[in-house]
């Protein structure tokens, strides 16, 4: 992906704030170039990102990769092993019916799906799921459901798909 580098300053950052190498993943930083009245200076995202080296299309400006979300929804397993989740849900026909999820690491190698769901418990197939789940982390994860009424909200009235529950 290339960054429109005329109206923005995109970094990527260590924890400590410090610059990445080229190649190196850390959080966006982020500089826009149009604000005068307020400006907004090395604002640290939760994205992670890499800097990449120059495209190969010959364009001259900055090119990253978008490493797969944020910290927070990467689950991390007992090996050691960071995976950002994406289980495609709303493509997924095993869970049809579904209005909304979350997929919480509860554990080291467990994973709970919490869900609202119009479908009647017979027609939900869990079995597939979990074999979906697991072929797409590549391990035998334990996968625990959860059925809910609604969500309950958060204080910012955000909602995540993926969260991490480990300290």
């Amino acid at each position: 992906m290339h960054v429109h580098a005329e109206s923005m300053l995109l970094e990527a950052v260590r924890a400590d704030g410090s610059p990445c190498e080229t190649g190196e993943e850390g959080f966006a930083s982020i500089t826009p170039l149009y604000s005068y009245a307020m400006p907004l200076i090395r604002y640290v995202l939760s994205d992670l990102i890499t800097v990449l080296e120059p495209c190969a299309c010959g364009r001259g400006l900055p090119h990253i990769s978008i490493a797969g979300g944020r910290l927070r929804s990467r689950f991390r397993f007992s090996d050691g092993t960071l995976v950002a989740a994406d289980f495609r849900m709303s493509k997924n026909s095993a869970l049809d019916g579904a209005t909304r999820w979350q997929w919480a690491q509860v554990a080291p190698e467990t994973l709970e799906l919490r869900f609202v769901s119009r479908l009647d418990e017979q027609q939900i197939r869990y079995a597939d799921m979990t074999a979906l789940v697991q072929t797409v982390l590549g391990r035998p994860v334990t996968v625990r459901y959860k059925r809910l009424l609604a969500f309950p909200a958060l204080p910012s009235g955000k909602h995540f798909d993926y969260v991490c529950e480990l300290n």
